[in-house]
C-alpha cells in the first residue's frame, strides 16, 4: 500500500459551474499538491506584504488547479496551443513548462473573473481540508 492511499489521497475534483455575463462557464478544479503550493508560493516570496503574495499566487495557483473549461481542457484551447507553438520554435530543445503558459493566457482574464476563479478555488480547498478533518480522529 502506498502512502497517499493510506492517507486518502492528496486532491480533491470538482465540476464548479459560475455564471458570467449571462453565460454558464462550467470550470473542473483541482486542489494542489504540497509540492504545487509550495512552487507558487516559491515564485512569489519575493512580495515583502502577505496581500501581494496572496494576489499574485493567484494566477499560477489556477494554472495548476484549471483542468478544464467547459469540458474542453485549457491545454486544447487556441491561445494556449499558440504559445506552445511559439514556445516550440523558440526553444525546440528545451523542455515546455505548460503551467508557465496557462499562466500566460489566464493573465489576459479580466481581473474580476481571476478573483472569482480562485474564489471558488479557496471553497474547494476548504470542502477538501474539512473532508480531511472529518477523517482524522484524536
Amino acid at each position: 500500500m502506498e502512502l497517499l492511499d493510506l492517507l486518502g489521497g492528496t486532491r480533491k475534483k470538482k465540476e464548479i459551474e459560475v455564471s458570467i455575463a449571462d453565460k454558464n462557464v462550467k470550470l473542473i478544479m483541482q486542489t494542489l499538491t504540497q509540492e504545487e503550493q509550495v512552487e507558487v508560493f516559491g515564485r512569489v516570496a519575493n512580495y515583502m506584504n502577505t496581500v501581494h503574495m496572496i494576489t499574485a499566487s493567484q494566477v499560477p495557483t489556477l494554472a495548476r488547479s484549471i483542468l478544464s473549461i467547459n469540458n474542453i481542457p485549457l491545454e486544447q484551447y487556441s491561445e494556449v496551443q499558440s504559445q506552445i507553438q511559439e514556445m516550440e520554435k523558440l526553444e525546440p530543445s528545451k523542455p515546455i513548462d505548460i503551467n508557465l503558459i496557462k499562466e500566460k493566457c489566464l493573465n489576459k482574464l479580466p481581473e474580476t473573473l481571476i478573483n472569482v476563479f480562485y474564489n471558488k478555488y479557496i471553497q474547494l480547498k476548504s470542502e477538501h481540508t474539512a473532508e480531511i478533518e472529518k477523517t482524522v480522529k484524536n
